[in-house]
């Protein structure tokens, strides 16, 4: 018969596995994100953290040069904005003016777009009609009683 010094050593360890109780507790979930139930304090701190990843948002230019052109077009752009909104500005008001007539019409020509207005019985009638497309669109409002 062999004799084998670790047979001690495997009865210890198995004994020591089966003696010793297991400890575990419940799993509680605690949102982070207070849209969800999470502390309001963290709302700050989470939206620092997405626009600080967010590279989506922020354009990356690489030259001076270039960012001197889109300034450029930019402010360009909010100018050719700003004098559009006013010339819809002042034919809103001319449209709006002419309610108090009973048979107002008329058109307009801005940038491309053709403005016709003409009131109806009760109703006004504006079509924007598209130069280059020939698209209309029809828009029927009716006459507000003061």
């Amino acid at each position: 018969m062999i004799t084998c010094g670790c047979v001690p050593k495997i009865v210890f360890a198995f004994t020591l596995s089966i003696s010793v109780p297991a400890g575990a507790t419940e799993l509680l979930y605690a949102p982070v994100n207070p849209n969800f139930g999470g502390s309001s304090l963290n709302g700050s701190f989470l939206m620092n953290e997405a626009t600080a990843n967010n590279h989506f948002l922020t354009p990356k230019t690489h030259t001076t040069a270039t960012s001197a052109t889109s300034a450029q077009q930019e402010v360009l752009q909010n100018l050719q904005q700003a004098a559009v909104n006013a010339v819809l500005s002042l034919v809103a008001q001319q449209i709006s003016s002419g309610l108090s007539q009973p048979n107002a019409s008329g058109s307009y020509n801005i940038a491309g777009e053709l403005i016709n207005f003409q009131t109806v019985g009760n109703q006004i009638n504006i079509t924007l009609t598209d130069s280059t497309t020939g698209a209309t669109t029809t828009i029927q409002i009716p006459v507000p009683t003061f």
